[in-house]
């Protein structure tokens, strides 16, 4: 069975590359539709990892860095953040809410993209793939603000996946709220296991754990230990 985590932790190193299109893609005069733009970002990928490839080596925890400054642009974690907690997300005061998405942004950044530094394998079978690696689908012209950007990747074993990406327009920008990967939402995935930690020990609670994970993902990345399960 494909991994969940490492697909993901591609998808997050793929929208980290769309730092490298921000400015071109704002600057444009005809908005792009969300896959041609995606195609644009994903074309970019190898070649951002292969100029990182020594510093991330160097110091793994490099490629949070990169990912963290990268997915403000492409990823709304405030809509996901709501769509996570559902209706724990109506009853959380501001200040919760502003904790939370900190904390899951965090997560999502460093958890899926420790994936891809557990086998140092991993970024180096990377890289030598081609442009084949991920095809962004053709789609439908979007019906008001929202639409759904559908690709396949292939993987090692030359195994297709199917993922989707749910994006919607902000401001002029699209940006991804949600992602399946061979029919797993990421979104409905965390609002059922976050709602079964929240009726445990609150939402400070689930809150404070996430902070305890993300702290002790970071030290076992440093040591050069492998990422938590």
């Amino acid at each position: 069975m494909v991994s969940i985590r490492r697909l993901h932790g591609f998808v997050a190193t793929l929208l980290a590359c769309g730092m490298l299109l921000g400015a071109t893609a704002g600057a444009a005069s005809v908005p792009q539709a969300p896959e041609q733009l995606m195609t644009e970002v994903s074309r970019q990928l190898l070649d951002t990892l292969k100029r990182e490839r020594d510093a991330v080596r160097e110091r793994p925890q490099h490629m949070f860095d990169l990912v963290d400054q990268a997915l403000g642009p492409h990823v709304d974690f405030t809509r996901m953040s709501g769509w996570v907690l559902g209706k724990y997300w109506r009853q959380a005061t501001a200040e919760q809410r502003q904790r939370f998405i900190s904390a899951f942004r965090v997560m999502m950044v460093r958890f899926y993209t420790a994936a891809l530094l557990d086998d140092p394998k991993q970024l180096d079978d990377l890289l030598a793939r081609n442009d084949d690696l991920i095809t962004f689908l053709p789609g439908r012209p979007a019906e008001g603000d929202t639409t759904i950007v559908r690709s396949e990747v292939r993987m090692d074993d030359s195994k297709v996946v199917q993922v989707l990406f749910a994006v919607h327009n902000r401001d002029g920008d699209w940006k991804v709220y949600d992602v399946t990967v061979e029919g797993v939402s990421l979104v409905t995935n965390y609002r059922t296991s976050f709602a079964q930690e929240i009726t445990q020990v609150g939402i400070d609670g689930l809150i404070a754990r996430l902070e305890e994970r993300n702290q002790a993902l970071m030290e076992q990345v440093v040591n050069g230990k492998k990422a938590a399960q």
